[in-house]
């Protein structure tokens, strides 16, 4: 991206060209890509879905190739969709304002007084009440059917998001990299439970490497396998193997 934001303003308007082509299409699913529950703030991420034509979508996809548990994601999604509901459909003061919205590190809800839980902590999902509280407060019950849908990737995400020993490493340990010790999370269904969630889904294909992952540490190897990881996009036996050893639910086998 330029100083100018020109680029940007290039690269939302050739996703807002792919969602309207590719929807065009019969039989054709179409989800932006939103990161996950750890990333954008709400109103950030509510901002750029508008931006590139969400609306002309199915919906978004949360998670992808990460391990954030399902639950979490499901939540973060829930406050993006009624974000862009609050911004675009609710009360007319808050149109256009996205950036109005609590977010899973921040909630004017909350006391915000320095004492423990007072505050949003994107750490503690305990803490994140105090989001929920905003929208409540905010908007009430949006009409259900006003609410953009969307699907959770849970290819990896069985044990949750990985973390290094503290102290273990004094750069970015990449947790996302080729995350070890993780395991297989809910099989792709489309009877996920959840109102606003369409599917679960394996996106990012069990096993398959994330590339080299250094942690940080200056070399070539991955100091959490001994190894130069495989290439991206590789397929990777062991960690295949993993996953499954690990999946929660547990596999199950008809024999």
């Amino acid at each position: 991206m330029d100083p100018t934001g020109e680029l940007t303003a290039t690269r939302v308007a050739d996703l807002a060209y792919a969602v309207s082509t590719l929807k065009s299409k019969a039989r054709t699913a179409v989800y932006l890509d939103a990161g996950n529950v750890l990333w954008r703030p709400v109103g950030e991420m509510a901002r750029r879905l508008l931006d590139a034509g969400v609306q002309h979508s199915d919906g978004f996809a949360l998670n992808v190739s990460n391990t954030h548990p399902t639950d979490h994601n499901a939540r973060y999604g829930t406050w993006i969709s009624k974000c862009m509901w609050y911004a675009v459909e609710g009360p007319e003061h808050a149109r256009g304002h996205t950036d109005w919205c609590a977010t899973q590190y921040y909630s004017a809800a909350a006391p915000n007084d320095g004492a423990p839980g007072n505050a949003v902590d994107s750490a503690d999902p305990v803490t994140w009440r105090w989001t929920d509280a905003w929208f409540d407060q905010a908007m009430g019950t949006p009409p259900a059917a006003a609410l953009r849908h969307f699907v959770i990737d849970t290819s990896r995400n069985g044990l949750g998001a990985w973390a290094p020993e503290p102290g273990k490493y004094t750069g970015d340990p990449e947790i996302w990299c080729n995350a070890p010790g993780r395991g297989l999370g809910a099989r792709p269904t489309a009877d996920t439970g959840v109102p606003l969630v369409d599917a679960y889904l394996w996106i990012k294909i069990p096993g398959e490497s994330d590339g080299s992952c250094t942690r940080n540490t200056g070399g070539t190897i991955d100091p959490e396998y001994g190894i130069v990881d495989p290439p991206a996009g590789t397929w990777w036996p062991d960690q295949a193997h993993t996953l499954a050893r690990n999946a929660a639910p547990r596999l199950t086998f008809n024999r």
